[in-house]
């Protein structure tokens, strides 16, 4: 309760670096709500004076600051699967993302921060790290111009209600496939939307609503929206390449 066990022999878990109450809260929401980490252990860490705020739902690591290697050992960083870094301001966000990577550097991290510099920043020395940065300004823009599309880019994030956006990586021993039979085949057996497509995860090149006759190669990263996460294995590659 008050923080200081050590989780460190736990692996593929999930780590937040950071407490912001509610906004945490709903973090957790929806890290639940995605069939695919319901089941995977939260450790929660902050660095105020507080009890596991969540008890019930995370376990709690607490130290003096995100970044210090005692928290991060006893947070079990070494071994987990993804960590998200948010602090109180950029700066701490910085560190504890850089604490992070330097103890695990294969785990999927992503940032948020309020500013792009601090994202570019730990890009340069990060670059498995994936940096989310505030689109307030543009989110309004485009409700202004498009109404209600504030509500879109809500659902389309959100694991707990409605379609929401996935991910899947096509296969190594897939063939080449058309991008418009693979739309067709998603919508057909699967009642989802494929929208997107891109070769690196965290690279520039991400393609949305490629022509129909765009080739899908192995390994391209798939974006589509669905009820429910749709694994590689559910799709027939064989019939659709030879489409």
């Amino acid at each position: 309760m008050r923080g200081c066990t050590n989780y460190k022999n736990l692996s593929e878990h999930i780590i937040i670096l950071g407490w912001h109450g509610l906004k945490t809260e709903h973090m957790v929401d929806y890290i639940r709500g995605d069939e695919d980490s319901k089941d995977s252990e939260i450790v929660l860490c902050a660095a105020e004076d507080i009890e596991n705020p969540m008890p019930d739902r995370v376990k709690f690591v607490r130290g003096t600051a995100l970044n210090t290697p005692d928290l991060l050992t006893r947070a079990g960083a070494k071994t987990a699967k993804y960590i998200i870094a948010l602090g109180d301001n950029d700066n701490e966000t910085l560190s504890a993302a850089l604490g992070a990577a330097a103890v695990n550097s294969e785990a999927h991290m992503v940032a948020y921060f309020d500013q792009q510099s601090f994202a570019d920043l730990l890009k340069a020395h990060c670059a498995h790290a994936e940096c989310n940065v505030s689109i307030s300004i543009e989110m309004m823009v485009r409700s202004a111009q498009d109404p209600g599309s504030s509500r879109v880019q809500h659902q389309l994030l959100s694991t707990l209600e409605g379609p929401t956006q996935f991910s899947l990586r096509v296969p190594e021993n897939a063939g080449s496939v058309n991008y418009g039979a693979l739309f067709t085949e998603l919508k057909r057996s699967h009642d989802a939307t494929l929208f997107g497509v891109a070769q690196s995860a965290l690279g520039d090149d991400l393609l949305l609503n490629a022509p129909s006759k765009y080739q899908v190669d192995p390994r391209t990263i798939l974006y589509f929206m669905s009820s429910r996460r749709i694994e590689p294995s559910e799709i027939n590659w064989s019939e659709l390449s030879s489409k």
